[in-house]
């Protein structure tokens, strides 16, 4: 790498560093290779990284499981965290054979085109659902791309609402849907509350919101079901949650709750 490349370089790492960023060594290549590949001039890049905005929305994707997930400011960028989330849906799949595996309030499409993606022996029928249709057309561009597009069926519903299964027993739901209480909200990184939708992040004053909406959908749908969901570890384990199996994340923290509605 000649001088010139290596002074952009360091430029990139002192913007990044600046903005709050922890794996700059990465993104500084990433960003780097981009204005390389793009033409994209890297003063642009450096300044709306400098205003705080998610990298992964500048570039237009990001990588789960994976798989390179396409991005907009209609869609919430995929953590780390959620990919846990997958591998314990996919032990699910494969041990209890659901008929049916419903990703509520699908987003990118993220989790259901990683499970589509990593099914072998077992396949069940697999739907997607956002209330949001330009959430939605993110979710099919996505699936797509990653070549699982005749294998999902997406649909716009709020929650439940626009939605048939043929077995009432058989059923798992799987949702990281918005959990952060408001008062988790309010302290939120600039990145986070400037750029990602509200409506995919905030559940309310306890973060509940729409769980409690899903739960009271599901049990008068469904005459047995299996809900796997995602929530802030702040919230108290009450309610449906009360008797729910939590599982911690990567870091140690309440992230995941099995919850079996009979």
């Amino acid at each position: 790498m000649e001088n010139n490349d290596l002074k952009k370089i360091f430029q990139i790492q002192k913007v990044l560093q600046e903005a709050g960023y922890t794996d700059i060594s990465r993104i500084s290549n990433e960003i780097y290779d981009f204005c390389q590949e793009t033409s994209t001039p890297l003063d642009t890049v450096l300044t709306r990284i400098s205003k705080q905005e998610p990298w992964e929305y500048i570039r237009g994707y990001t990588e789960f499981c994976g798989n390179r997930i396409f991005v907009t400011k209609d869609t919430l960028i995929p953590r780390i965290e959620t990919e846990q989330l997958v591998s314990m849906a996919l032990d699910l799949i494969n041990k209890e054979k659901f008929s049916t595996v419903i990703d509520v309030g699908t987003g990118s499409g993220c989790i259901i085109i990683s499970i589509a993606k990593q099914l072998k022996e077992y396949s069940p029928n697999l739907i997607a659902l956002d209330i949001s249709k330009e959430a939605l057309e993110v979710a099919k561009n996505n699936a797509k791309k990653n070549n699982v597009e005749k294998l999902i069926d997406f649909r716009n519903s709020n929650l439940l609402e626009n939605i048939e299964v043929k077995d009432k027993e058989n059923v798992l739901m799987v949702a990281n849907l918005p959990y952060i209480p408001q008062n988790i909200y309010d302290n939120l990184d600039k990145s986070v509350k400037d750029y990602e939708p509200k409506t995919a992040l905030l559940a309310g004053e306890n973060g509940m919101l729409y769980y409690n909406q899903l739960f009271k959908q599901a049990k008068e749908m469904f005459s047995k079901a299996t809900l796997l969901i995602e929530i802030d570890p702040s919230i108290k384990k009450e309610g449906h949650l009360k008797d729910a199996l939590i599982f911690q994340d990567i870091y140690g923290l309440d992230r995941f709750a099995l919850i079996r509605l009979l």
